[in-house]
């Protein structure tokens, strides 16, 4: 995809061969990447977005015009900056190209063209201007368990504390999935560490809650999906080993008798290898950890089918 253009950004890279068994899902590979193709990226979130997009622009007019701005800068505009100025830069002798930024609107494009028609799309958009990061992982995870074969719904937000996602198993049969994105993995400029996403999972569970009120309640089997941003390869291990010993080791145990398990839900470039060039794609990497004190019929599907390899 990116033969000539300098690179920048970080994302967990896998080779096209670790699609095979592997819990990804991975979205087209777009054409080889130039000026126009950039252009037509930021438009086609423009046109997707429509005056949602329009109202997140102006809103950065007055960030960028204020002197001491009250919070960050949105994420949505620095991205689209970020790829104007690299626009700007295919028309020097050191054409370069954000690939994380790329890569991570090119999955909201694929993710959310898939909900458009759905009776939830305009809180799905709307939640993009209040709150960007959790509303990409909760249109990723359900794009992603509905791609592994899950029946989906989404709640909406009210005075009683609900999880994000119901995946409709048999009529009578719900689980609930609850999205956490923890300030820790929201951009990295390192890899977070065993240690950390201990805490992380610890943190994120205690949020969710475990009780009769809680987002996880033991009224269904339940799911807690953690997001990250810009994944290091060595933290998807790391999770793993972190998520294993927290359900080892949490008190309390019989309080998430109910609780299937928690995940991992990772953007990720996948990265192919050629004789002459290199591309990428998007894709989600999703890295379940299943709880052993588990004591429930129900089972998520978390599997996407398989994706064939190429000859």
């Amino acid at each position: 995809m990116i033969a000539t253009a300098r690179c920048y950004g970080q994302i967990a890279d896998l080779g096209a061969e670790d699609l095979v068994g592997t819990k990804l899902a991975a979205h087209p590979p777009p054409p080889e990447v130039d000026a126009k193709f950039l252009e037509r990226v930021i438009e086609d979130v423009r046109q997707l977005l429509g005056s949602t997009f329009e109202a997140i622009e102006r809103a950065d007019r007055l960030w960028r015009e204020s002197t001491t701005p009250t919070k960050p800068r949105h994420r949505l505009m620095v991205m689209v900056e970020t790829l104007r100025s690299d626009i700007s830069s295919f028309g020097t002798a050191k054409p370069a190209c954000h690939v994380d930024y790329l890569m991570e609107l090119l999955a909201l494009l694929e993710d959310l063209k898939r909900w458009q028609r759905h009776p939830f799309w305009s809180e799905l958009v709307g939640g993009l201007d209040n709150d960007y990061r959790h509303t990409v992982m909760l249109v990723a995870a359900a794009t992603r368990l509905e791609h592994a074969g899950n029946s989906v719904e989404f709640q909406r937000t009210g005075d009683d504390r609900t999880p994000d996602l119901f995946l409709v198993l048999d009529p009578p049969k719900r689980a609930a999935v609850e999205i956490k994105m923890p300030e820790a993995l929201k951009a990295s400029s390192a890899a977070v560490g065993y240690d950390k996403l201990l805490q992380v999972i610890d943190a994120s569970m205690k949020s969710a809650g475990t009780g009769p009120s809680d987002q996880l309640s033991p009224r269904h089997p339940g799911m807690l999906v953690i997001g990250s941003f810009q994944t290091w390869p060595s933290d998807l291990g790391d999770f793993e080993r972190a998520a294993a010993y927290y359900f080892r080791e949490v008190p309390n145990s019989a309080e998430y008798k109910h609780v299937l398990g928690v995940a991992l839900l990772s953007f990720v470039s996948l990265i192919h290898r050629g004789a002459t060039k290199t591309s990428s794609q998007p894709a989600l990497k999703l890295t379940p950890v299943a709880n052993p004190g588990y004591e429930g019929s129900v089972k998520l599907m978390t599997e996407a089918p398989p994706i064939p390899r190429k000859e």
